[in-house]
């Protein structure tokens, strides 16, 4: 049994000045250009979210603790400040927006996902 958190976006509205407060230190490098940023962002924050919630904490916990890297299909491990690991991975949906689960501990769980 794993404690688990999801999170969908369907977008995500960031002023300048929040950015920063956010990001994780590693989260910082490379960024694309504006076009692309808004979708990198939705990703990226949905990944959160789905984490904090995996430790029942939400935003309680300030985003920028929480690193969960670039999205992924497969699960990544994630590690937050204070909390200890999880596993998070993005999942692919059939419209424009992000979904993402979370797990407590080292592995994420076996499982598949299907589409219907």
């Amino acid at each position: 049994m794993h404690e688990i958190g999801v999170d969908v976006e369907t977008s995500v509205v960031i002023d300048a000045g929040e950015f920063e407060s956010l990001l994780h230190p590693s989260e910082y490098a490379d960024w694309p250009p504006a076009p692309e940023l808004s979708v990198i962002l939705r990703h990226l924050w949905c990944r959160k979210e789905a984490a904090l919630k995996a430790f029942g904490v939400g935003l309680s916990v300030a985003p920028e603790r929480c690193a969960v890297g670039p999205s992924s299909l497969s699960w990544q491990g994630v590690l937050i400040d204070g909390l200890g690991g999880a596993q998070v991975r993005s999942v692919d949906i059939p419209f424009d927006a992000a979904l993402s689960v979370a797990v407590l501990g080292a592995e994420g769980p076996d499982c598949a996902v299907f589409r219907g």
